[in-house]
């Protein structure tokens, strides 16, 4: 991410509350994704972002790590509301970026490496991986009709 902006920084949340933020429009580019840390990796928390539509997300998490894709809309006037819960018996300390999505944002760096590339191969891999399965079915039919006429 080339464009980031820390959203909380080093933040402890005590078991079963909360920490809130905001994001303005101003913060944003025109597709973003917001990653929530937490440590010790291993508790439970809850990321719910409300957008200024008030279209509000949830996503849980027991790895340590959340996100949330938001894609800037020019209609959209106000600010976006990120709240995260604590919801393991432990306190936690919670870091969360807002920056620039390279992969969708089409901006991806060469110095990303191969990864830059990861989402387009999946596709060309199926797109291939869908037209052999066709054309080793019609080779089956066409052979399948071969071995009846010469039964005949």
């Amino acid at each position: 991410m080339k464009i980031k902006h820390p959203i909380i920084e080093d933040s402890t949340i005590l078991p079963q509350q909360s920490v809130n933020s905001t994001i303005s429009n101003e913060q944003l580019v025109d597709h973003n994704v917001l990653i929530v840390h937490v440590t010790p990796e291993s508790d439970s928390i809850k990321l719910i972002t409300t957008e200024p539509n008030n279209e509000t997300f949830e996503k849980e998490s027991t790895d340590g790590f959340a996100y949330h894709i938001i894609g800037k809309s020019p209609q959209a006037t106000g600010n976006y509301s990120v709240t995260i819960y604590n919801l393991s018996k432990e306190p936690v300390n919670v870091n969360a970026i807002i920056g620039e999505d390279p992969y969708l944002s089409g901006k991806c760096a060469t110095s990303y490496g191969t990864s830059c590339y990861a989402i387009p191969m999946a596709i060309g891999f199926v797109i291939i991986g869908a037209i052999t399965f066709i054309a080793g079915g019609l080779l089956i039919f066409t052979d399948f009709r071969k071995q009846r006429l010469r039964s005949k």
